[in-house]
């Protein structure tokens, strides 16, 4: 039997009504198709187009372009049958639901309890939302927090919702945007630890030897941190010096801490700033730099560790000679401080410059240049919170 003595019209199996992006429509089959092409009209206009492949005769609502809540559509579809568009079949309705679906907390989310920063939460799935709005108002203080998520995500991390704070609860309502702004949906709570969490450094750098102050140590994240702050103490005179480091990151170079010593031992302590508020300094850790480990390692196999700079520095010549005068470059710092070591490889400080940068293309002779030995040394440049290394060799 060929396709001529089987149906080639399809249409809508029935009218729908109330109907969400999330339900599906199916079609009655077409034997032979491969394609459906959809037709949704409003006033006999035509506002959208869909072509369904594979022979599917099931259509998910979300893949329709265009679909606002509160319309009603008149929908024709037509199949495709060999090399061409068939005849389009009898005209169904699909009635969208009046008004966008609401939002809230998924049950795992809400009223969830105990959370870090760290920690996600989730609200229901609202097809096609491409933006997600959050209300949040402190239970203790009313004070409010607005927040939209884009990206169609149905999830949020704590971390990204500036103002939220430990030891705090908090309302939650959420609407959808969907071709417009959904009414807010139901209230949910939840509510943060009550206290900042401990860092401490990570399994790797904890009680760890380094065979120059030129290591990096490493601390555990603590999530919506800003800042950190390192507390050294020297195990053999007590002495104590401390290191803010800025901008979230989580990995500090030993050279860049004043104070530190080759061959000394140093308990450190973390503590964490989130929201402008300081935790509790977490568990000590032991670190030891240099000593017998150590005393046999070549210093030309030592690694120079630098940061991310807006600045670039040049020392030159290099090689410096016992005749040539020694003199820096710095670019892209003009008015700024500058405070400029020479160490040798092992991280020991020769000879320190303080001086204010006035130009931004600045070049100074570094007076009082220490003389020598051969060899290969470190160039350390320490402008505000950054700093840049770089070797350079001495003939």
């Amino acid at each position: 039997m060929g396709y001529n003595s089987c149906p080639t019209i399809t249409q809508l199996v029935q009218n729908y009504t109330n109907m969400q992006l999330g339900n599906l429509i199916n079609i009655s089959t077409v034997p032979g198709a491969t394609n459906y092409q959809y037709e949704f009209s409003i006033n006999s206009v035509v506002v959208a187009t869909y072509t369904r492949g594979n022979s599917l005769c099931h259509t998910p609502l979300w893949v329709i372009p265009n679909l606002l809540y509160g319309n009603t559509y008149y929908v024709r579809v037509r199949p495709y049958i060999g090399s061409s568009w068939g005849t389009f079949g009898p005209t169904r309705t699909i009635a969208m639901q009046t008004s966008i679906p609401l939002s809230q907390l998924s049950p795992e989310s809400c009223d969830a309890v105990n959370l870090d920063l760290g920690q996600f939460i989730y609200n229901n799935n609202v097809y096609c939302a491409t933006n997600r709005q959050f209300i949040f108002t402190d239970l203790s203080t009313s004070a409010i927090i607005n927040y939209t998520r884009g990206n169609g995500c149905n999830y949020v991390r704590l971390c990204s919702i500036p103002g939220l704070d430990y030891g705090h609860s908090y309302s939650v309502v959420i609407r959808s945007y969907v071709g417009a702004w959904s009414e807010f949906g139901p209230l949910c709570n939840i509510s943060l630890q009550s206290s900042i969490p401990l860092t401490t450094l990570t399994s790797a750098s904890c009680n760890a030897s380094f065979s120059s102050l030129n290591s990096f140590i490493y601390v555990n994240q603590t999530f919506g941190a800003q800042d950190y702050n390192y507390e050294f103490t020297d195990l053999s005179t007590n002495a104590v010096t401390t290191k803010l480091r800025t901008n979230a990151l989580t990995n500090l170079n030993l050279i860049w801490v004043s104070g530190l010593s080759f061959g000394h031992s140093y308990s450190v302590r973390v503590k964490s700033k989130v929201n402008g508020n300081w935790s509790d300094y977490g568990s000590p850790c032991t670190i030891t730099i240099g000593g017998a480990r150590y005393a046999n390692v070549e210093s030309n196999d030592q690694q120079i560790a630098s940061e991310i700079t807006p600045f670039t520095a040049t020392i030159f010549p290099n090689p410096i000679s016992d005749n040539s005068t020694a003199s820096i470059n710095i670019t892209g710092a003009d008015g700024k401080l500058a405070i400029i070591k020479i160490l040798d490889l092992t991280g020991k400080e020769i000879i320190t410059y303080q001086m204010k940068l006035e130009s931004e293309e600045f070049n100074t002779t570094l007076n009082d240049f220490p003389k020598l030995s051969s060899g290969m040394y470190i160039l350390s440049i320490s402008i505000e919170d950054k700093v840049q290394n770089s070797k350079f060799v001495v003939e």
